[in-house]
């Protein structure tokens, strides 16, 4: 057997007065004597993390009368396949809509199921109506926090136009989102 402690940190944190936990690096390791000795391989590794994609389905996202290619919506759907291509195999996705009420298209699921996200993405509701984040942004954070797989979790909200709810009713869920340690971005199409 082999028993080690790391790291070189030499001064503890200027905050907190104690010393944080290192663990080997790729640095440390490589060319060393613990590398030629230990069956391992040295990674780089990523936490796993969780995304939930909202993608905006309001009726100024989506005009029957143009080819389906030149819409709002397909653009949103080409951009939530893209972050999904950016992930890695350890990590989480989730698809809701929003327009006046928020669904969900596709539970928070591992990575490795690609196909079944990309059908989800692909195969979005039409159905129109107003534009209302405060839903969409509570319901991804309660699911982002009941997954306990992941060590980081991300909300990605899709859309093309200002909100029809409050500015204090979603700023409120971002908010309480960001208390629990999940990150947000808007992007606008």
């Amino acid at each position: 057997g082999l028993f080690t402690v790391c790291g070189n940190q030499e001064e503890p944190d200027p905050e907190t007065g104690l010393f944080k936990a290192n663990a080997f690096t790729e640095a440390d390791m490589g060319n060393s004597l613990y590398h030629e000795l230990l069956p391992v391989e040295i990674i780089e590794y990523t936490p796993p993390a969780a995304v939930v994609i909202i993608i905006d389905t309001s009726g100024s996202m989506y005009n029957p009368n143009v080819p389906f290619e030149t819409t709002k919506l397909y653009a949103a759907q080409q951009g939530a396949l893209s972050c999904l291509e950016a992930l890695t195999e350890r990590d989480w996705v989730g698809v809701m809509t929003f327009a006046d009420q928020s669904a969900q298209s596709l539970e928070i699921t591992p990575r490795v199921e690609r196909d079944k996200i990309m059908s989800a993405i692909n195969n979005l509701p039409r159905n129109g109506g107003n534009t209302k984040f405060t839903g969409a942004i509570n319901d991804a954070g309660d699911a982002l926090v009941a997954l306990s797989a992941v060590e980081r979790r991300h909300i990605i909200l899709v859309t093309d136009g200002q909100p029809q709810d409050d500015e204090e009713d979603y700023g409120a869920a971002m908010k309480k989102n960001a208390d629990r340690g999940i990150t947000m971005s808007i992007v606008g199409i």
